[in-house]
């Protein structure tokens, strides 16, 4: 995952990488439940994208409302 996500990193700002991670909440939370693995692959992503713990939370809550 490090090929992919580093070149996000280089080519996103910090609140565009967020806003990728928001969309990726909205795809696991599609079906209407959130796998303990899907949520452990975005926490995985998120470290990978130098997204903060809080930020990353946010992400999750913003994904959740409608």
């Amino acid at each position: 995952m490090h090929q992919f996500t580093s070149r996000l990193v280089r080519g996103f700002s910090t609140d565009e990488r967020v806003e990728i991670l928001q969309r990726l909440w909205r795809v696991a939370m599609a079906d209407g439940h959130v796998d303990p693995y899907e949520e452990q692959l975005l926490r995985r992503i998120a470290d990978l994208l130098g997204i903060h713990h809080r930020q990353y939370i946010e992400a999750r809550l913003a994904a959740d409302r409608p």
